[in-house]
Parts: structure tokens; sequence; C-alpha cells
């Protein structure tokens, strides 16, 4: 069964497992939103981004994963999932792609 929340409905292959963290709607476009859900991974928090579009009945849709981001304790991922709406885009590319680690 589907969930709704607010005005986006999620598959239950999406939600399955998840906690929704936070929808944030595009202040550009309101067509257009980002879904951050939570969940575990082994001894990891794992935060799954989503695309959201609206629809013609102004419900909110998933598309597609954008990204997803773990995280040593709970803390940090509320931090992240609180400074996302203020992060630029060279920020956000940046923890996409963080520097990798040289081991010599």
């Amino acid at each position: 069964m589907d969930l709704k929340f607010e005005n986006v409905i999620f598959p239950n292959d999406v939600i399955k497992g998840k906690q929704i963290e936070n929808i944030i709607v595009s202040p550009i476009d309101n067509r257009v939103a980002i879904a951050a859900l939570s969940g575990k991974l082994k001894n990891m928090h794992l935060l799954r981004l989503y695309q959201l579009k609206r629809g013609g009945d102004q419900n909110y849709f998933p598309t597609h994963e954008i990204g997803a981001f773990t995280f040593y304790s709970r803390k940090e991922l509320k931090d992240f999932v609180n400074r996302l709406p203020k992060m630029s885009a060279i920020e956000i590319l940046m923890v996409m792609s963080p520097e990798p680690v040289i081991t010599h």
C-alpha cells in the first residue's frame, strides 16, 4: 500500500523501511521538490534523496533517487538534512563527490 505524507504519495517500494525526514519544495519552481528519507545500513545511518514532481492532482510523486549519503550518527544525518535547503550547488556537488582517500 502506498503512503501519503501531506501531499506526497510514496510507492511502497520507495518508502518501505525508511523514515521521512523532510520534504523540500523548490523555491524556484513549486512543481518539483526533494524528499529526504532515512534508514539504516548495517551500523550506519543512510539518507536517500528523491526528486519529486507534482502531478495534475497537486500531489507530488517520486521520479527517481538523486543521491544517497551515509552518516555515523543520527545527529550527523539530521544536521545534514537541516543544512540541505541552504546549501549551494557547489557544496552539494562536493558532498556528492568527496575527495578520495589516498593511501601510500
